[in-house]
């Protein structure tokens, strides 16, 4: 019986993750429950998996779920909250595998006291492989835990991987579904909004990687986590269109075979992997048929209607503090995006011009990385309100 606690368990693949440790109650068990500021749904998954320990972003939450508790009766689940007691919460759940599912930079610390700990981690948090890859992977290396991709494509490759030898690689192809604006023009693009970037043709998402899928600026942070994971330069790193995302990423040999890894597009199914590899646990109802594979369409990126694809493979080649420049800038000029001060097309404007104002700098700590963010912050904010301005 593996024992799990999930950062992000209100979030969407926090909800996934819960629904596939219910398909298999003999082999897993939810154990600490983590999430920000939805104390009522946290309240709902504590009592629901009998959870005795849980954590929240803040001081007003804390008390939202513990009147909650109070109304509803249950006194088992002793609630923490804030940064303070992220580690309190890990030493006290005790967990085999921790699920670091927060999305955006507030996964960062969690993931970091996680691998602190020596504990496994099943990594969806993006921004803790793109801010912190290699200081990431010294920990887990150091400690002799294990980091286990929850993303699709990543999943993918280190599936593909088993059980080659590094030198037998020529490179990795990851596959994007496109987004739900593949066949705009530029013109198009330029009208779009937040809302119409929420309807991803194929996966169920969180809001701010919807829009990422839709500027492209998620694959392009997924081929830095996949750098950092594989321990692989950009230029072997590559990037293919495929609608029906079916073909979740694939392997090119230097002897020219390939090894692809497919199945259904349903992020349950990498969760699941996440939990038990090396093993695979009989999970017939997700399976495909001969027929779905009868048509498969791949096509290159048009990297002049999605630029965020080519920022990303800068900031991965600049190394350093440039993957935090670009992840930070991203989320801010999203957030501008969203309010309605700039424009979809202009996103990738604010990430370019706050990266051609930064000085690379070493990452060796998390405090190094949040002085980086901090100024960034602060740079991509103003080039958003510069934007906006011109208007």
């Amino acid at each position: 019986m593996k024992r799990i606690a999930i950062f992000g368990s209100t979030g969407s693949i926090g909800r996934q993750t819960l629904q596939v440790v219910e398909s298999f109650p003999d082999r897993f068990r939810i154990v600490g429950l983590a999430a920000g500021r939805n104390a009522v749904l946290l309240a709902e998954q504590v009592k629901r998996f009998g959870v005795r320990c849980a954590w929240v972003q803040d001081s007003p939450t804390a008390m939202r779920l513990t009147e909650q508790f109070r109304r509803d009766g249950y006194k088992d689940c002793q609630v923490l909250h804030s940064h303070e007691t992220v580690e309190t919460f890990l030493e006290r759940s005790d967990p085999d595998v921790v699920v670091s599912a927060i999305s955006g930079q507030a996964g960062l610390y969690p993931t970091y006291c996680s691998a602190k700990a020596g504990l496994d981690i099943a990594l969806a948090n993006k921004e803790s492989l793109v801010m912190m890859g290699p200081l990431l992977m010294q920990m887990v290396q150091q400690k002799g835990s294990r980091l286990t991709p929850v993303d699709s494509e990543h999943s993918a490759i280190m599936q593909c991987l088993a059980g080659e030898a590094r030198e037998s690689v020529r490179r990795l192809i990851l596959t994007a579904s496109g987004g739900p604006f593949r066949r705009d023009t530029m013109a198009q693009l330029q009208k779009r909004s937040f809302r119409e970037t929420q309807r991803h043709p194929v996966w169920n998402m969180g809001e701010k990687i919807n829009v990422d899928s839709a500027t492209l600026m998620n694959k392009g942070l997924e081929v830095i986590e996949a750098c950092a994971l594989f321990d692989r330069s950009p230029d072997e790193v590559d990037v293919l269109v495929h609608p029906e995302s079916i073909v979740h990423s694939m392997v090119e040999f230097v002897d020219g075979s390939w090894k692809a890894q497919i199945a259904v597009p349903n992020m349950e199914l990498p969760i699941l992997y996440s939990l038990s590899a090396p093993q695979r646990f009989d999970w017939e109802t997700r399976g495909l048929t001969p027929e779905q594979l009868s048509s498969l369409h791949f096509e290159r990126v048009d990297r002049l209607r999605f630029r965020c694809l080519d920022i990303a493979y800068e900031a991965v080649r600049a190394g350093g503090s440039m993957p935090s420049v670009l992840c930070t800038a991203d989320e801010i000029a999203i957030e501008y995006f969203r309010n309605g001060t700039i424009s979809f097309t202009e996103i990738p404007e604010v990430i370019e011009a706050t990266m051609r104002q930064h000085h690379v700098v070493s990452i060796e700590s998390l405090e190094s990385i949040l002085a980086v963010k901090k100024w960034t912050t602060q740079v991509a904010e103003n080039e958003a309100r510069k934007l906006a301005d011109k208007r």
